[in-house]
Parts: structure tokens; C-alpha cells; sequence
């Protein structure tokens, strides 16, 4: 994390590399050109229906009720065909937790964010929390009956499905 990071394309028609990313290189076009502080990439995934590769960039938050120090993400894809950088989410929160990697999922029916928790990215840039942490642990945030105390931890989500330690939820059921 504290080594400057450089991301690269290597296309295989043309054989021909290309600096996506560069925390060194101050002339390499991307959303924190610029930025001082070395920065490592964490989350990546291509969503080959859009062309492009998807990404979480940390700004600062500028609302003016908020604190200075408190930390926005946003979603950026590179799409490859255009050789351009564009902003897919509203602000979000930091997608972290406890220490945890997030993971950016891409599904037919939208893209979902796995950090203990589980998101989904609406139409209009928002989160919506399918999976939350709440005071008692990881724990869904619809009713179990069986289970309200359980603590879980999601592991990967496909097709509909969360797998955690301990048990599936379906999702879309």
C-alpha cells in the first residue's frame, strides 16, 4: 500500500502497452491525477457487457456537513474502446471493513459490492444493502426467524446467491 502503483494494458492485437493508472507518472490521465499520496488499486472487475474495467477511487468528501477527513468511493470504469475514465456511482461509503478487501461482482442484473456486507449498485448510482452488518453482527437485513442472533460472514455471492461461513441466502427469493 505505501509503493507507488502503476496499472497496464497490454493489448495483444496491437502489442502495445499503455499506463492506465500511475501514482508516479503525473502526466497519465485518471481520476486522481495528481494525487500526492501513493495509492493501491484493490477492487477491479470487467464487465464485458459495457466494455470496460471497473474500479473503486477514494475522494474526499466535500459535503460541508460532513467532515473534511471523511472519505467518499466512487465507482469508475475505464472503458477500453473509448480509452476513457468515467464515474458510474454517486458517493459511497468507504467499502472496507474491519480490514477487509472489498470485491466488485458483476452479475447480468447489475453490480454487487462484497465486503463482509452485501450491496448492489442501483440504476441511479446508489448502494442498496441486500446483506448488512448491524449491532448484533453480520446478519440479514430482512427477518430470520431461525436464526436473529447468528453471526455471519459472506464469503462470495453468485447468481442470487451469498455464500457465508455457515450458511447460503437466496437472495432473489
Amino acid at each position: 500500500v505505501k509503493r507507488p502503483g502503476t496499472l497496464l494494458e497490454y493489448n495483444l492485437n496491437t502489442r502495445k502497452t499503455k499506463v492506465l493508472i500511475s501514482t508516479l507518472d503525473r502526466n497519465v490521465d485518471w481520476p486522481l491525477k495528481g494525487r500526492k499520496k501513493l495509492f493501491h488499486v484493490y477492487d477491479m472487475a470487467i464487465d464485458s457487457k459495457r466494455k470496460c474495467l471497473l474500479t473503486l477511487f477514494p475522494f474526499p468528501d466535500t459535503r460541508k456537513r460532513y467532515n473534511a477527513n471523511r472519505k467518499l468511493c466512487y465507482l469508475y470504469g475505464y472503458f477500453w474502446e473509448e480509452n476513457k475514465w468515467r464515474r458510474l456511482s454517486k458517493g459511497l461509503p468507504p467499502l472496507r471493513h474491519q480490514g477487509l478487501r472489498s470485491r466488485i461482482i458483476v452479475e447480468p442484473d447489475g453490480i454487487y459490492f462484497l465486503t463482509g456486507s452485501l450491496y448492489k449498485l442501483d440504476k441511479k448510482g446508489e448502494l442498496k444493502s441486500l446483506l448488512a452488518i448491524n449491532a448484533r453482527g453480520y446478519t440479514p437485513n430482512v427477518p430470520v426467524p431461525e436464526a436473529p442472533q447468528q453471526r455471519y460472514y459472506y464469503t462470495d455471492y453468485s447468481n442470487g446467491v451469498a455464500y457465508s461461513d455457515n450458511a447460503l441466502f437466496f437472495i432473489k427469493s
